[in-house]
C-alpha cells in the first residue's frame, strides 16, 4: 500500500515536471525593429519544426534546435512534438521593419485560404462579375477560415495569441483592395473568447468577436469618417461601435491601418446594456431579423401608418413601443453626416423583458461628410430624411416612416427641433467637432504615410479628403439651421446664454445638462424647456430677470437674446441641528472584525425625537436610507448598519437598524442626515481625514456638545457602537476631575482666606477687649 502511494506521488511529480516543460523563444513575438535572430530553448526529447509562409507545419517541415535567422518581417508557425510524440502548435510573429506606435494585429494562416481562386476568401474566384463590386466573387460569400491571431500592444505586450475564425466583412466595400475582416473566437478553434482589453476605453476584457474595418467607402479617402461620426456623438449615449486604430499584417506582409471595431450582435448588446441574449431582439434594414423573433417590430411598423399621434392613446402606444428621444437623436445624427447609405444601414434592438423599447444603433457612416466632394455639406438631408419620397434609394418611404409619423405631433416636433439645435451648439459645434477629429488623426500620424503607400493612395488625395471633412465640420451647422427653418417654417433665431451655478443646483435645458456657462443659437417660435433643479441642501428662488419664477418652464422667446440665470440659496439648517448629531462612522474594518459599514447618531437633547421620514444620503445624493418610524430617546444612540448579520456577529447585543443599503467610500464620501423637511441636521466629510488606511478603527466625535462638522472634533479610535465614544468619555472624565480640583481649590481658597481673616481679626478683637477692660 505504501509502495503504491509512493509510485502515485512520483508519477504526479513527473507529470507536473512534464507539463512544466515548454519551448521558449528569445525574444518572443512582437515588434522588434532590426531583429536578426530568434533563439529557442527546447526541452530534451522535444522536436520543433516550422514554416514561414503561413502553411501548417509538420514533422516534414524544417527542424530547429537552437536559433533561427530572420530577415525582415517574419511569421513562424511551429509544430512542437513532445516526448510522447504529441503535437501542439504555436505562432510567433516578428515585425522588424520599423517601430509602430499603434497596436499590431498579426494574422497567420494558410495563404490558399486567403488567395486561392477556388477557396480563398480574399479572391475574386472563377465566377465574379467583371465590374465593381464584382458580385459572385469569393469575397461576397460567407466563408470562414481558420487562422491564428496575435495582438501586440504598443508596449509589446502580447494580448492575444490564439486560433480563431476569419471572414471577409462588409457590403460593397468588400470589393476594395483592402478588405475588412470579422474575427470569431470559437471552441472548435480552442478559446471561446478573445480575452484581452481590446478597447481600453471600455470596461470589457472578453469578446466573442470583433471587426477589423477598412473604413468602408472611405478606404481611398481620409480613412476616418465613420470613426469621427461615432466619436463626435458619443457623449450623448447613442449606441455606437467603439474603435481603436491598429496596423495589420497577414503572414508577415504589411496590410495597412485598420479601424478595430466592436461587432454589432447579441454579445454587443448584452455587454453594453445587460440584456440577456435569450431575451433580445435585433433587427436590421426593413424589418429583417438578425437575432430573436421579429414579429414585435413588424406588428408595430404595420400599425404605425394608421395611427394619429395627436391622440393620447396612439401616442402612448408608440411611446411604449419605442424610445422616442433615442430615435430623434439617431435621426439627427444621420442627417448631420448626410449619410448616403442611411436607408440601408439600420440596426435596432429591443429587450423582450417588461418595459423594453426599440432603440437604434448608429453605425457605418462612411458615405457622408463631403465624401463626394467639397460641396456635399449643402445636401438637404433634413428634407431627405424627414419627408416622403417616392424613390427606391437612398431614402425609400419605409426608411422615413417613423420620423414622419413622430413629427406629426407638435410637441415631438418641438423636441426634435430643440434637440437638433442642442447638438448643433454642442457636439457639432465646429470648434468642438474639430477637436474630436484632431485627436483621432493624431493617433495615426506616424502610420498614415505607410498605409497610403501600401494601397497606392496619393497623399494629395488623402489630404484633400481630410480637408473636405474639416470644411464639412465648419459649414454644416449653419446649413442645417437654414434647412430646419425651411422645413418647419421657422422665422428668426435668438442667442441663449445660460449662467451655470457654481453651487446649489443644476440646470436642464432641452436635452442638455448644463455644467458650464453655455451659449447657443435657437429658434424663437419654438418653446424651449428649461428647469432648475436644486441640490438637497438648497432651494430654487427664481430666474434672474424673468418675471415667471417657476423652476420648470416650457417657453418660447421673441427677443434676440435670452439670458437664463438660476438662483439658489442654501436652506436653513434643521431645528434639530445640534440636537441630533452623527457620533461615529465605521468605513474601514479589519478582516477579523468586519462588521460592515455602519453609522451612529445620538439624541443630544432632553426630549425624545420622532425620526419618521428622516433620511441619510451619501456623496452626490446617489444613495438614500430612510429611517423607520421610531422615537430616539434623550441621551440615546442609534446605529444604522449595512450588513445585519456581520454587525450582530461582531457586536452581539448592540441594538441597531439594518438595511442601510449602501456602504461608505472611506476618504471620499460625504454623509448627510436630513429631517422630515429635507433640512440638514448634521453631516460628516470623510475626505477631510485624508488617511490611507485605518484597520479596526473608526471615526468618532470627540465632543458631543459642539454642533456641525469640524475636523478637529473628530478622531480615530476603537469602535464603540451604542455607547459614547472613548474620546468623549475621556473628555468628560478629564472635565470631571478638573471640576473636582477646581472645586477643591475654590473651597480650599475660601477656607484659607477665611482663616487669614480670622487670624488677622483675632488680635484686634483681643486688643479691643483689653482696652475695654482697663
Amino acid at each position: 500500500m505504501q509502495r503504491q502511494a509512493v509510485q502515485i506521488i512520483i508519477s504526479l511529480i513527473l507529470t507536473l515536471f512534464a507539463f512544466g516543460q515548454e519551448v521558449q523563444f528569445f525574444p518572443s513575438g512582437g515588434n522588434h525593429p532590426q531583429l536578426q535572430e530568434v533563439r529557442l530553448k527546447v526541452p530534451a526529447g522535444y522536436s520543433v519544426h516550422y514554416t514561414k509562409d503561413g502553411t501548417a507545419p509538420s514533422k516534414y517541415s524544417p527542424r530547429v534546435d537552437e536559433s533561427l535567422n530572420i530577415q525582415g518581417n517574419t511569421t513562424f508557425r511551429f509544430a512542437i512534438y513532445d516526448t510522447q510524440n504529441k503535437k501542439s502548435e504555436i505562432v510567433q510573429s516578428y515585425i522588424t521593419d520599423r517601430k509602430h506606435t499603434l497596436p499590431i494585429v498579426s494574422i497567420v494562416g494558410d495563404p490558399g485560404d486567403f488567395f486561392d481562386s477556388v477557396r480563398g476568401i480574399y479572391a475574386k474566384g472563377c465566377c465574379a462579375d467583371t465590374v465593381n463590386p464584382y458580385m459572385g466573387a469569393n469575397f461576397w460569400k460567407d466563408w470562414e477560415r481558420q487562422i491564428n491571431i496575435e495582438f501586440y500592444e504598443p508596449t509589446n505586450e502580447c494580448g492575444l495569441n490564439q486560433a480563431a475564425g476569419i471572414k471577409i466583412f462588409g457590403g460593397y466595400s468588400v470589393a476594395n483592395p483592402q478588405k475588412s475582416f470579422a474575427l470569431y473566437a470559437r471552441s472548435k478553434y480552442g478559446e471561446k473568447k478573445f480575452k484581452h482589453t481590446l478597447f481600453p476605453q471600455l470596461p470589457f476584457n472578453k469578446y466573442k468577436n470583433f471587426i477589423l474595418r477598412n473604413a468602408g467607402g472611405d478606404m481611398f479617402g481620409a480613412h476616418i469618417r465613420d470613426v469621427f461620426a461615432t466619436q463626435v456623438i458619443k457623449s450623448t449615449g447613442l449606441a455606437i461601435q467603439e474603435y481603436r486604430q491598429v496596423v495589420v499584417y497577414i503572414n508577415g506582409e504589411y496590410w495597412g491601418k485598420y479601424n478595430l471595431r466592436e461587432k454589432i450582435n447579441e454579445h454587443y448588446i448584452h455587454a453594453h446594456y445587460g440584456i440577456p441574449k435569450d431575451s433580445l431582439m435585433i433587427m436590421r434594414h426593413n424589418g429583417d431579423r438578425q437575432h430573436g423573433p421579429g414579429t414585435d417590430y413588424r406588428t408595430f411598423i404595420k400599425k404605425l401608418p394608421a395611427l394619429d399621434l395627436n391622440k393620447p392613446k396612439d401616442l402612448h402606444y408608440v411611446d411604449n413601443m419605442m424610445d422616442i428621444d433615442n430615435y430623434l437623436l439617431y435621426n439627427i445624427a444621420e442627417i448631420y453626416t448626410g449619410n448616403g447609405d442611411a436607408g440601408g444601414n439600420i440596426r435596432y434592438y429591443k429587450s423582450m423583458q417588461a418595459g423594453g423599447k426599440w432603440r437604434w444603433i448608429y453605425y457605418d457612416l462612411d458615405i457622408g461628410m463631403n465624401i463626394n466632394g467639397s460641396t456635399d455639406y449643402k445636401k438637404n438631408s433634413v428634407v431627405d430624411f424627414t419627408t416622403l419620397k417616392q424613390e427606391a434609394w437612398p431614402n425609400p418611404p419605409w426608411s422615413t416612416l417613423i420620423i414622419r409619423k413622430l413629427l406629426e405631433n407638435d410637441s415631438i416636433q418641438y423636441r426634435y427641433i430643440n434637440m437638433f439645435s442642442d447638438l448643433l451648439n454642442t457636439n457639432y459645434q465646429p470648434d468642438r467637432a474639430k477637436k474630436v477629429l484632431d485627436d483621432i488623426i493624431a493617433e495615426s500620424n506616424e502610420e498614415i504615410d505607410f498605409h497610403l503607400k501600401r494601397w497606392r493612395i496619393l497623399r494629395s488625395r488623402f489630404d484633400k479628403s481630410m480637408a473636405d471633412i474639416y470644411l464639412f465640420i465648419e459649414k454644416r451647422p449653419d446649413i442645417l439651421r437654414q434647412q430646419l427653418a425651411e422645413r418647419f417654417n421657422l422665422e428668426g433665431t435668438c442667442i441663449v446664454r445660460i449662467k451655470a451655478p457654481q453651487e446649489g443646483g443644476k440646470i436642464l435645458f432641452n436635452s442638455l445638462k448644463i455644467k458650464d456657462d453655455f451659449e447657443g443659437i435657437y429658434f424663437k417660435q419654438v418653446p424651449m424647456h428649461f428647469q432648475a433643479i436644486p441640490d438637497f441642501d438648497y432651494e430654487f428662488i427664481g430666474w434672474k430677470g424673468l418675471k415667471d419664477n417657476q423652476a420648470e418652464q416650457y417657453r418660447a422667446f421673441s427677443q434676440n437674446e435670452v439670458v437664463l440665470v438660476p438662483q439658489f440659496k442654501r436652506k436653513t439648517y434643521s431645528k434639530y441641528a445640534g440636537a441630533v448629531i452623527i457620533t461615529e462612522i465605521d468605513a474601514a474594518q479589519d478582516e477579523e472584525a468586519d462588521a460592515g459599514d455602519w453609522i451612529e447618531i445620538y439624541n443630544n437633547s432632553d426630549q425624545k425625537i420622532l425620526l419618521q421620514q428622516w433620511f441619510l444620503m451619501d456623496e452626490r445624493n446617489s444613495h438614500r436610507f430612510e429611517f423607520p418610524s421610531l422615537y430616539l430617546e434623550p441621551q440615546t444612540h442609534v446605529v444604522i448598519v449595512q450588513d445585519s448579520l456581520k454587525f450582530s456577529a461582531v457586536y452581539p447585543g448592540v441594538p441597531f437598524i439594518g438595511s442601510l443599503g449602501f456602504g461608505f467610500k472611506k476618504n471620499k464620501d460625504k454623509i448627510r442626515l436630513y429631517d422630515d423637511k429635507a433640512l440638514t441636521v448634521d453631516e460628516i466629510d470623510l475626505a477631510a481625514f485624508q488617511v490611507e488606511e485605518q484597520h479596526a478603527h473608526n471615526w468618532a466625535r470627540i465632543d458631543y456638545r459642539k454642533p456641525g462638522f469640524m475636523i478637529d472634533n473628530w478622531t480615530f479610535e476603537r469602535p464603540t457602537p451604542g455607547n459614547i465614544s472613548l474620546a468623549y468619555h475621556t473628555l468628560l472624565e478629564v472635565e470631571r476631575k478638573d471640576s473636582f480640583l477646581k472645586s477643591l481649590f475654590f473651597y480650599s481658597g475660601i477656607s484659607a482666606f477665611a482663616l487669614l481673616i480670622l487670624l488677622f481679626l483675632l488680635p484686634l478683637l483681643r486688643k479691643n477687649k483689653t482696652a475695654k477692660g482697663s
